[in-house]
């Protein structure tokens, strides 16, 4: 994962981070049809609280809040829809005798 400050990193109130990672499909995502992913973040309050949130899908209309904290944290569901497809490509070549 690369972020942007470098990590660790102390933020003030109202500052942000961005940070990415990237993770190489697998056998396994692709037989099941779909891969999830959640980003969590975790820090401490200006109070000395420990935090921790957990990313949301924009896109995912359930808004499922399994914590309870009143802000929705589905996971992104990307679909790995089946596209098989198989090619062959035959040639000769006649020598003389």
């Amino acid at each position: 994962m690369m972020c942007t400050p470098a990590e660790p990193f102390m933020l003030a109130p109202g500052q942000s981070a961005s940070c990415t990672a990237s993770h190489t499909l697998t056998q396994v995502d692709l037989d099941a049809g779909t891969y999830s992913n959640v980003a969590t973040a975790s820090g401490v309050s200006p109070n000395n609280t420990p935090v921790t949130d957990a990313s949301d899908d924009p896109d995912d209309l359930t808004n499922a809040d399994p914590n309870n904290d009143g802000n929705p944290d589905d996971p992104t569901v990307t679909p790995l829809p089946e596209a098989p497809s198989l090619s062959v490509l035959k040639s000769r070549t006649i020598l003389p005798i």
